[in-house]
């Protein structure tokens, strides 16, 4: 299966480690990765990076929106995840808890290496969040819409 993340965030070290743990993540998983940046719409100082999960030779990708803090200001898409979606509050751990719901939408992705990189840095709020939110089911509608998405993917390829 391939997708499409738009990851949208504001400028924080946070951001910048979930964002490489995820490339190292799915390239773990064999996943051939692009990373774009794309001009960030919101007139707050914010980054957006596309990155493309190449998994298989199939065309059609599954697309999401990642918005780590609420400043999202782009098309409509039909999977768009955000700390207010997934009822987690804008706490810093927020990242973590975001990074985690990654791991629902790939299920082909491990979430071993984070893991790890949270236990050696001794980040234990963090490693909650970060468990929590990868072993929470989304919300009902996210499911419907990505199961959805994923039926359409295979039947066009």
């Amino acid at each position: 299966m391939n997708y499409t993340i738009h990851f949208c965030s504001k400028l924080s070290s946070a951001f910048d480690t979930v964002m490489k743990l995820a490339v190292e993540t799915a390239s773990e998983a064999d996943y051939a990765t692009k990373i774009y940046t794309s001009q960030s719409y919101s007139p707050f100082s914010s980054i957006m990076l596309d990155i493309h999960f190449i998994g298989s030779a199939k065309k059609k990708a599954i697309e999401a929106v990642l918005d780590f803090d609420g400043v999202y200001i782009g098309k409509s898409v039909s999977l768009y995840i955000s700390p207010k979606i997934i009822d987690i509050a804008y706490d810093g751990l927020h990242y973590w808890g975001i990074a985690g719901t990654l791991f629902k939408i790939i299920g082909d992705l491990s979430p071993a290496l984070i893991t790890s990189y949270l236990l050696k840095t001794n980040r234990e709020r963090e490693l909650s969040v970060f468990k929590q939110f990868s072993l929470k089911s989304l919300p009902l509608s996210i499911q419907e819409t990505l199961a959805l998405m994923q039926k359409e993917a295979e039947l066009k390829s």
